[in-house]
């Protein structure tokens, strides 16, 4: 999301991954993102297009819970200095009296670092044969960002979770239920399922079936 003023809320790709989905739709460095389209198909206006308070954060909740059947259309505006207007807002939020070259570049790694999209995340399904006990603890966090979403705090040593190959930090986007299909929670549920959706969805499950969890990583 820009820091220059003159584009204010405005979201433009900053890095491309080679060979990755962006990549092989057309998505190129510098494109500003206007829309993506929504649950029905329809194009929701995002950023600096929006009348309202959309932002990073918001695009972000719009994708993930996009089904990973249905193809993602993002409405962009190629051509604009965007990219350089916040580079050089970057700069001098980033410029200290007595800087150095290096405390400089350093501020505005770290920035980068801080923004990225999800591009370092991982989905992952868990699958553990022996599930009761679950051996993990998992909180909702309550940070406005990722407000309902679930993610493990503790992992038991030796428990059925940790067998399965969960870890403290995923995030719980969905579980499978009865009949063996991913049911989404956390913040990619549409009906707002948080904690106590998964514990039902827990409770509820076969002792004699396996169990998956579909988590986000990194």
């Amino acid at each position: 999301e820009t820091l220059a003023d003159a584009d204010e809320g405005s979201l433009f790709v900053a890095q491309v991954k080679p060979g990755g989905n962006a990549d092989i739709g057309g998505l190129q460095v510098g494109d500003v993102i206007a829309g993506v389209s929504g649950a029905f198909n329809d194009i929701v206006k995002v950023g600096a297009n929006y009348a309202g308070e959309v932002g990073i954060d918001q695009l972000k909740q719009i994708i993930s819970t996009r089904s990973e059947s249905v193809p993602l259309t993002l409405r962009i505006i190629r051509g604009t200095e965007i990219m350089e207007r916040h580079e050089a807002a970057l700069e001098d939020f980033c410029l200290l009296p007595g800087g150095t070259d290096e405390s400089l570049k350093s501020c505005i790694d770290n920035i980068h670092t801080a923004t990225e999209f999800e591009d370092a995340e991982e989905k992952f399904d868990v699958v553990m044969d022996v599930h009761k006990p679950l051996g993990c603890t998992v909180d909702e966090s309550i940070a406005a960002g990722d407000f309902g979403s679930l993610f493990v705090t503790r992992v038991k040593s030796g428990g059925n979770s940790e067998d399965g190959g969960l870890m403290v930090g995923d995030v719980i986007i969905g579980v499978s239920d009865a009949f063996d299909e991913i049911v989404k929670v956390g913040l990619d549920a549409k009906d707002g399922g948080g904690i106590d959706k998964l514990k039902n969805l827990l409770v509820c499950h076969p002792e004699n079936m396996s169990l998956t969890l579909r988590v986000i990583r990194g």
